[in-house]
């Protein structure tokens, strides 16, 4: 129990320190040092893949000093394309001794030039929309979403160096939920990366900009210009500025209102500042000015001329339509993953998200011979045919108004009443059951496969929430959830398998055949329902 709670602690200092710090450096060189302090091992390093395969060990915690392998030059020949799809699709390498684990003979013998003895190998995966070492995301959140694709960052390793080692099974869980942290850890700080960048770049064009000097009558003519200014326009020289533009709001506004609007300004306030408009260069193009400009008046107060400075302020507009977008990408980023209210929390919050819903339903969804077709579908089609039926499931959940909470394997698990506590949720995942059961009817018709799903349905309460210690997926917990699943697997194919609690709260709207009582593991025996349709 003790081990099992540092571990915990650990995962969970890990994975607080990822959502405070931007340092990726700094987290990457502490993780491996609590954990190779936590494993007791000589080694641990985290191997960086490069976009041509190559790589190189990006932190390292060893202990003793002659064990470093930081900076010596490293070179796998068994490290290949094979390897790299192995651990696309979540290899964990395991060895406990090296000389007997069956390895290779050059596997064996670059590990023995390192001093290892027994090791451990997880892969750090991220979710990226491009990569040279990829592949496409199984089920990407909806239809109409950006490909994704998963990509190998690296490799989080354990180097046992003294002697054979039986890696126990919390040992290799807390390396794999470390790789899943590192994962969104690298993905993190390279997106903030991205975000300063661009704000660096915005800081840069501001500072550096090179003002136009002008006066223009109230009317909208020119009465001098300096060379900065016919240059942001795209004139040779001020003198043919002058003499072509006669009508400021006329000929040089995109929009004519926006001179009228700074005129009303300058009479209101005698001056304008960071006035912004869109205008035409000499050749027609388009740019976003800035305008600082005061009024210069008669002894009556009338307008005599306005002047002023103007910067050619489009490469910042720009920068800032790129900072929103990334902006925009991180909070999808996190969308994608959670709720959007518990986003907004987790953002907010310091411990772990839990609460209690007294009133959900459940459902899991498992499509029936997938070993079968998988044997004779190629990765390829696998993934596509895979891709094609959850994106639906995906859009009906959302036209339902319910929360899908993960996939697994070609299981698909969904919840109605939560986030948002709502009273109809058994009928809005009865409605998703019925959708879902025509719609890969539909599916199967089109591709020609024989498409089949066991669904199973329970209400009740859940626990629902994120961790913290894991990569952040919300996530449910409670009796209601291990019905839901059982009566998915002990359902029948192309049914509808709901408890009795679930055809109490559907009998008045929906049409059910008792199927009776069915032995559940961990319950004994339930009278079950199969729901037919609607009334």
């Amino acid at each position: 129990m003790r081990l099992l709670a540092q571990r915990e602690k650990l995962l969970s200092q890990i994975a607080q320190r990822i959502r405070q710090s931007l340092n990726l450096g700094e987290i990457l060189s502490r993780t491996v040092s609590e954990v190779r302090q936590f494993l007791q091992a000589d080694r641990v390093v985290i191997y960086q893949l490069e976009a041509d395969r190559s790589g190189a060990i990006a932190v390292e915690s060893v202990s003793r000093p002659e064990l470093s392998i930081l900076k010596a030059p490293l070179y796998d020949p068994c490290f290949g394309q094979g390897s790299i799809e192995k651990y696309l699709a979540g290899r964990i390498l395991s060895v406990e001794d090296i000389y007997t684990a069956g390895l290779t003979p050059c596997h064996v013998e670059f590990l023995a030039q390192i001093q290892v003895r027994a090791n451990l190998v997880v892969p750090i995966l991220q979710t990226t929309s491009e990569s040279l070492i990829l592949q496409p995301e199984v089920s990407p959140t909806h239809a109409n979403s950006q490909r994704r694709y998963l990509s190998l960052y690296g490799l989080l390793i354990a180097h046992h160096c003294s002697g054979a080692r039986r890696w126990q099974p919390e040992e290799i869980d807390l390396l794999r939920e470390l790789s899943t942290q590192i994962g969104i850890a690298v993905q993190q700080g390279q997106l903030y990366q991205q975000l300063y960048q661009a704000e660096q770049r915005y800081h840069s064009i501001v500072e550096n900009a090179i003002a136009g000097i002008f006066q223009t009558t109230p009317s909208g003519q020119y009465l001098s210009a300096n060379p900065a200014l016919a240059k942001i326009y795209g004139y040779n020289s001020p003198e043919e500025l002058i003499s072509t533009v006669n009508n400021i709001g006329q000929q040089l506004y995109v929009n004519p209102n926006r001179r009228r609007e700074f005129m009303a300004a300058i009479e209101a306030n005698n001056a304008v500042f960071e006035f912004e408009s869109q205008v035409y260069r000499k050749d027609g193009s388009i740019i976003w000015i800035l305008e600082n400009a005061r009024a210069v008046r008669d002894s009556k107060g009338a307008i005599l001329y306005c002047e002023g400075t103007v910067s050619d302020i489009t490469e910042r507009k720009q920068a800032q339509a790129a900072l929103r977008l990334q902006q925009e990408q991180t909070e999808k980023l996190l969308l994608n993953i959670l709720p959007s209210s518990i986003a907004q929390r987790l953002k907010q919050e310091q411990g772990i998200i839990a609460d209690h819903f007294e009133a959900v339903s459940v459902m899991f969804a498992d499509i029936v011979g997938f070993t079968e077709l998988s044997s004779r579908k190629s990765p390829a089609e696998l993934v596509e045919m895979l891709n094609a039926i959850f994106s639906k499931f995906d859009q009906l959940a959302e036209q339902h108004g319910l929360e899908k909470i993960k996939t697994i394997g070609d299981a698909y698990m969904v919840v109605a009443g939560l986030p948002t506590p709502r009273t109809d949720h058994a009928e809005a995942i009865a409605e998703m059951a019925l959708d879902i059961q025509a719609e890969i009817k539909k599916l199967s018709i089109a591709t020609g496969e024989p498409f089949s799903l066991r669904i199973g349905i329970h209400s009740g309460p859940v626990v629902a929430g994120v961790i913290g210690i894991k990569k952040f997926i919300y996530d449910l917990w409670g009796d209601t959830v291990n019905i839901a699943s059982r009566m998915e697997s002990q359902g029948i194919v192309d049914a509808i398998q709901a408890t009795n609690t679930t055809y109490e709260l559907l009998q008045q709207k929906y049409v059910f055949k008792k199927r009776g009582l069915i032995p559940i593991k961990g319950k004994g025996k339930m009278t079950t329902y199969l729901l037919i349709g609607r009334k």
